[in-house]
């Protein structure tokens, strides 16, 4: 067998050996919010997917649309949802294996690297379109000036991927035009460049870009974060620029899905919510800046190099801005790890390997480094990611639902929990921040001397009613939505203390839940009652981990019975005692289970 075909052969089995994996081991995923609230949306009208949702989600309308095609046929979630995510992912991996100019080791390992593989394909979100998009106009981009419109028809598809993708288009636009301008008399250039059918192409995207920016411009109330705790820009403009190139080859320092969490003041230097301070996160921190900075350096080098400087350079600033002054997550990450992929990609546009020649030796052997420890690095937390999938539930909602189900609780009274949060403001600095941790009691004394709690509610954002609902495909909760029920998505906007108040009198009167989903405040409504959440007890517990790199995250759902509920109906709920009994949980644990709520 020549060498050819046995590539041939050995693309092909790499390409089924990644249908077949993104298939198992999406089967085993369980939904969660960002992916179910989008699934929700795409069960509006077409109008409000395109004109009145995108103002509060502030998410390009194409995926919504997409999914349509799919809930339109009543398809469960499971199907409707993950089938066109990994038909979009699939596609970009043929690309890849097939189509792409990799060395064989390289364009064969990548499509099952942590961000391809598990972030894009396994994770239901929008970001498989940006995938396909970049890699599309990767592949075109040698033809680009020949076959403007059919490159910049790539660029539209990252586009309305999302916000990410339009700065990434805008940017590699922006770089395009330069390359063309390459040192000419502007006037003169512009006097020609205006009958060019590259500027005509150009210019699709960038009214592309301005509608969508109009499409998806925040409405007043959007956002039900007040962002009271602000995350200190100097920290967050180091991480982006510096630690966040590294963390989305093959470093590990962000251990949580959003970096608002971090409250950094630089003073006392560093805290963390939720994670007690410690000194090797601040080395680890200050390493991974010194890395991101060597690694900057070698990729800027290395464009250089190959003459893509602009094409690198613009739109990978432009990202890491928007990061910076931005919302960011972690899951954003791996929108960079395409983009490398692209850029890389682009090297090989006017020949079959990079301009990297012996007077370049060690330039090349740094980027060769950095290809085999990012390839290692992210397959082993692909394989991490594949074994806490299969073994854990990434969402605790179906176990919850499939609990409610089997008993019928759907047929009683359900209240859902919703986002409250408590700060704290400094007196002294009119600074906020989340809780703290103590070395002794004199300690917490002088702090809550100089502090004062701040409630933060919305009693219309229930996460988990959400998650559940999506099982069901009706409203079960009778306070979710509670201004329009049967709306399935969550309406992300701020709720006032004034609307609260509305809706707690609501809940007043239309009584007592029998069940409560989550850690409801119900002496916040039923206030004639004291101690009124000590007579509930806790039902069941359901659990979840929440998965990303090489780390899980636990998250849980506590369902809770009304005491007095439970010993009226009380012929009807020993089924589930039983149950409970027969799944090796004894009469005493059963007893320690049903601890105050």
């Amino acid at each position: 067998m020549n060498t050819t075909k046995k590539n041939n052969w050995l693309s092909v089995c790499f390409f089924l050996l990644f249908c077949i994996l993104a298939f198992t081991v999406s089967y085993f995923h369980e939904c969660w919010l960002d992916e179910l609230q989008a699934w929700a949306i795409s069960k509006e009208s077409i109008y409000n997917i395109l004109f009145v949702i995108p103002h509060i989600e502030c998410h390009v309308p194409l995926w919504h649309l997409i999914l349509k095609l799919f809930s339109h046929f009543n398809l469960s979630h499971e199907i409707g949802l993950k089938l066109p995510n990994l038909l979009f992912m699939i596609a970009t991996v043929w690309l890849i294996i097939f189509k792409s100019p990799f060395p064989n080791i390289i364009k064969l390992t990548l499509p099952f690297t942590f961000f391809l593989f598990y972030q894009h394909t396994i994770i239901n979100r929008p970001y498989c379109i940006l995938s396909l998009g970049l890699i599309l106009c990767a592949y075109l981009y040698k033809n680009r000036n020949d076959n403007p419109f059919k490159f910049v028809s790539t660029l539209a598809i990252t586009s309305l991927s999302g916000v990410f993708g339009m700065f990434l288009s805008t940017g590699i636009i922006l770089a395009w035009a330069l390359e063309i301008l390459n040192k000419r008399n502007i006037f003169s250039f512009l006097k020609e460049f205006v009958k060019d059918k590259r500027f005509f192409a150009m210019l699709l995207i960038f009214f592309l870009n301005l509608i969508l920016t109009f499409i998806i411009f925040p409405c007043k109330d959007a956002t039900p974060f007040d962002n009271i705790i602000k995350t200190d820009m100097t920290f967050k403009f180091i991480y982006t620029f510096f630690v966040l190139p590294i963390d989305a080859l093959f470093y590990n320092i962000l251990p949580c899905h959003d970096i608002s969490f971090f409250h950094i003041d630089f003073k006392s230097f560093i805290r963390f919510y939720d994670i007690p301070k410690t000194n090797f996160f601040i080395i680890k921190f200050w390493f991974g800046v010194l890395l991101g900075f060597i690694v900057n350096i070698i990729l800027f080098c290395y464009f250089k190099t190959n003459k893509k400087l602009l094409l690198f350079s613009i739109p990978y600033i432009m990202y890491l801005l928007m990061c910076s002054f931005g919302y960011f997550s972690s899951h954003h990450m791996g929108i960079l790890t395409i983009f490398y992929i692209f850029a890389f990609w682009c090297t090989y546009d006017n020949s079959n390997k990079p301009e990297l020649d012996q007077k370049n030796y060690k330039l090349k052997s740094a980027i060769n480094i950095l290809i085999i420890i990012s390839i290692i690095m992210q397959l082993y937390w692909s394989v991490s990611c594949i074994y806490n999938e299969i073994k854990y539930s990434y969402s605790p909602s179906k176990e919850a639902a499939e609990f409610i189900l089997n008993y019928d609780l759907d047929k009683y009274k359900i209240m859902a929990e919703w986002l409250r949060r408590e700060y704290h403001l400094d007196k002294s600095t009119h600074k906020y921040s989340f809780g703290n941790t103590f070395k002794n009691i004199e300690e917490l004394e002088k702090y809550n001397d100089t502090q004062e709690k701040i409630l933060d509610e919305d009693l219309k954002l229930q996460f988990c009613a959400l998650e559940v609902i999506a099982y069901f495909n009706k409203n079960i909760f009778y306070n979710y939505n509670i201004d329009n029920p049967k709306r399935q998505y969550l309406e992300l906007k701020h709720t006032s203390k004034e609307e609260n108040e509305q809706i707690k009198q609501k809940l007043k009167e239309m009584g007592k839940p029998d069940f409560v989903l989550g850690s409801a405040y119900l002496q916040d409504i039923f206030d004639n009652e004291k101690k009124i959440s000590k007579k509930y007890k806790l039902l069941k517990t359901f659990s979840g981990k929440d998965i990303f790199k090489n780390y899980t995250i636990k998250k849980e759902i506590r369902l809770f019975i009304r005491d007095d509920f439970y010993e009226k109906e009380k012929y009807k709920f020993n089924k589930i005692y039983i149950d409970l009994v027969n799944n090796k949980i004894t009469k005493k644990k059963f007893k320690l289970i049903q601890k105050d709520y």
